[in-house]
Parts: structure tokens; C-alpha cells; sequence
């Protein structure tokens, strides 16, 4: 069965850099010898393929967040993070895991929707992104016999 969602049509010389802000949060994103690894970097990498994208990775803090979005400094934010209050003001958020994240698992509290954020203007690569993520959904849950 084919997909419902076709990969955008772009030519990567044409389209600038995906700026991603990264939180440190293992096993979503870390750090290991030097190289960027974890479940949501990995997913990043699969999503800048989609778009046809090159990716420019930035290291950021959960409180550096909220002004590099609102700045446009980044294009798209990872890594563990939560849909808080301070998240949901200066971003769009995009479901990267319908489960609620422990403690020990969110940089940012107990209990709050898994996301990626995506500077709030940024109504395209907000919508791509959901798009994106409802595949990872789908296939993961394939992958784990869920429908």
C-alpha cells in the first residue's frame, strides 16, 4: 500500500540548511565519542533525508530553547523534549511519541507529551514535520504489532 504521504520534491541545492537545536537526553539524543547519536537524532537525520535538507546541528540547554526558537535560530528543536508551558509559548510542537515521559526520561518534568519544536512561524516545516513524525508513529507501531 502506498504511503499517504509523498516526499516533498526539493532540491537540495536550493534549500538551506535544517537548523536542528539539540537538548542532551539519553537515549533521544547524546553525545558518544564525538558523534551525535540517540533515537530522536537518528530520526532527525531520516527527516532532513525526507526533505532533501542538509542538517547543521546546535547544542542547547531546555532554558536556551524558548529565545533560539522565537530568534529563528533554529528551525527544529530535539531531544527528550516536553510539551510545557514555556515550549507550547515560543514553538509549534510536532507529536514525536503519544506516551508521557518519566523523570528520568524529559529534561523538562514529569508527564508531558513527547514533542519536537519547530520555530512558531514556521507553518511549513511545522506541517512537515507532523507528517513526518505520524510515519515514525505508524511504523513503529507496525514494527511493534500495533494498528
Amino acid at each position: 500500500m502506498a504511503s499517504p504521504f509523498v516526499r516533498p520534491s526539493i532540491r537540495p541545492s536550493i534549500r538551506p540548511s535544517l537548523r536542528v537545536g539539540i537538548v542532551l537526553s539519553a537515549p533521544w539524543a547524546l553525545a558518544e565519542d564525538l558523534r551525535l547519536d540517540g533515537i530522536e537524532v537518528r530520526e532527525a537525520r531520516r527527516y532532513a533525508h525526507w526533505l532533501g535538507r542538509e542538517l547543521q546541528w546546535r547544542l542547547v540547554t531546555p532554558d536556551q530553547l524558548p529565545q533560539a526558537l522565537n530568534q529563528k535560530q533554529l528551525d527544529l528543536a530535539i531531544g527528550g523534549l516536553g510539551a510545557t508551558p514555556e515550549l507550547r509559548a515560543s514553538a509549534r510542537l510536532a507529536t514525536f511519541s503519544t506516551h508521557r515521559l518519566h523523570a528520568h526520561q524529559c529534561p523538562h518534568g514529569v508527564g508531558y507529551r513527547h514533542v519536537w519544536a519547530v520555530s512558531r512561524g514556521a507553518w511549513r516545516d511545522w506541517a512537515a514535520a507532523n507528517a513526518f513524525l505520524q510515519v515514525v508513529r505508524h511504523r513503529n507501531a507496525a514494527a511493534h504489532g500495533r494498528h
